[in-house]
Formats: C-alpha cells, structure tokens, sequence
C-alpha cells in the first residue's frame, strides 16, 4: 500500500512537472517567433526568464534580461523596458554583484515612477531593500 501511494505521488510529480515544460517551450516559442505581435513576445519573454532562469541560472538569465532591454528599446515601450531593467537587477542580485544591481533597479524605478505603475515601484524599493539587507545595511534596507 505504501508504495503505491509513493508510486502515485513520483507519476503525479512527473507529469507536472512536464506540463511546467511544455509551458516554458511554449513562451519561448513565443518569444522566438517574429510574426507575434511585440506585447506576446516581450511577456513570453519576461515569463521565461522568471520561470526558469532567474533563481537557478541567473547569469543566463541576465544575458537574455539585456536581450529584453534591447527589444523593449527597439520598439520602443517603456513599460517592457522597466521590466526588463527590473530583471537584469535581480539577476545581478543572485550573481552577487550588489551596485549593478542596484543601478539597474533605480533606472526602472524611474522609468515605473513616469509610468505610474505604482505596484510595480514598491516591488522596485522591496528589491533595493534586499539588496541592502544583503550587503549588511539593515537601516538603508528599512528605509525601503
């Protein structure tokens, strides 16, 4: 009896966990493909990136997060271009290197800020905060 709930539990696991993969093929199909229209490249994009990389590879991560920035400048939207800013901050963030990552969390704050994306500012000064909590700098990391 035990091991066939064990059993049932790894096939269950299996299998979604192939479901999660199709998803992330799916977006970067998504991404890859020029005949979609910006906003469903640039969010397969920002979605595959935070799905797979972020936490486990950010090195690639933040090579695709300049990849992000660069087609958020080319077509020119601001919006995709905070995130993107947003992205290659916290990859820099697990990557350890602290000033660039704050660098490039305060040019998308601004950019956030202009925008008025409020939800997405406090994310901005939540990560800032992290940073500092990280670097041993608890009273700058409480004035985020």
């Amino acid at each position: 009896m035990r091991r066939g709930v064990i059993l049932f539990f790894l096939v269950v696991i299996s299998v979604l966990n192939s479901f999660a993969q199709k998803d992330l093929d799916s977006l970067w199909m998504n991404w890859k493909n020029p005949k979609n229209h910006d906003t469903i490249r640039s969010y397969s994009l920002e979605k595959f990136i935070w799905g797979k990389l972020i936490f486990t590879k950010p090195d690639s991560a933040l090579k695709l997060g300049f990849e992000e920035l660069n087609f958020s400048s080319k077509i020119k939207d601001e919006k995709w271009r905070s995130y993107a800013l947003n992205t290659i901050g916290i990859s820099y963030f697990y990557l350890g290197q602290y000033d660039s990552a704050t660098y490039y969390q305060l040019k998308s704050i601004k950019i956030k800020e202009k925008l008025k994306m409020w939800d997405k500012v406090t994310n901005s000064y939540n990560n800032l905060g992290g940073i500092q909590h990280q670097l041993g700098n608890y009273d700058a990391a409480l004035k985020y």
